[in-house]
């Protein structure tokens, strides 16, 4: 009996080294063990306000060169995910509004609905706040070139009550007052806002070039009214 208890002993010394082995494998195998993290570096968190900051500088780029759909393609999307980013939303609704003049210059009725988007875009904003000219002026400009004369003016009279030396909003209020010359003597009105926009922005030969263009017109549309006698009462 002593004889197999021995056995036994000396048979159970010789298993648990190979046990103790057999365990160190099978943990180093194992993904569920859990093992000492190894040391790491700082990570690196990439920053979304520089992917965003680097997305409007490439839309701004391609807007200042008159690459208006482009810059609606490049910002329908990500302005739509973020409905209330006014940077990215203002940019988007100025490029629809050139396109929307282009368009109704060229005879092309498809402005018509284009026309609802920068208006949308306008209203959501400036209820957003109400002290930021640009929603007013996007909003006014999208009236006026839907021929809403009325609320145009209302409209952009509020930008210019922010920012009253704004060279865009003064061409905007231009013309209005010049849309409405048939209905009102509302030429020196015109032109006080033109020439005021032109002389905010002396060096920019091309909105020079426009606002004399602008005021030629104006000059002879009055001469015509007075011609053919066909003046509005209303002053």
């Amino acid at each position: 009996m002593k004889r197999h208890i021995f056995a036994l002993f000396v048979s159970l010394l010789l298993l648990t080294p190979a046990l103790a082995s057999a365990s160190e494998k099978q943990d180093a195998r194992s993904p569920g063990r859990t093992m000492p993290p190894a040391e790491k570096g700082p990570v690196l968190v990439a920053d979304a306000s520089s992917g965003q900051s680097e997305l409007y500088s490439k839309a701004k780029t391609l807007f200042e060169s008159k690459k208006y759909d482009e810059t609606i393609q490049l910002l329908s999307g990500p302005a739509s995910a973020d409905r209330y980013d006014f940077k990215l939303n203002i940019l988007l609704a100025k490029a629809q509004l050139e396109k929307c003049a282009i368009l109704k210059a060229n005879g092309d009725g498809s402005y018509k609905q284009l026309i609802e988007q920068p208006y949308s875009i306008g209203r959501r904003l400036y209820k957003l706040d109400k002290t930021n000219p640009e929603p007013y002026y996007i909003v006014a400009r999208s009236l006026l070139i839907n021929e809403r004369l009325g609320r145009a003016g209302k409209t952009i009279k509020k930008a210019l009550y922010f920012s009253p030396n704004n060279p865009d909003y003064l061409l905007v209020l231009g013309d209005v007052w010049s849309a409405l010359l048939g209905r009102y003597k509302s030429f020196s009105k015109a032109e006080d806002a033109y020439k005021r926009a032109m002389s905010l922005r002396k060096n920019d030969h091309e909105f020079k070039v426009l606002i004399e263009k602008r005021l030629e017109d104006l000059s002879k549309r009055e001469k015509a009214l007075e011609e053919s006698g066909k003046w509005n009462t209303k002053s």
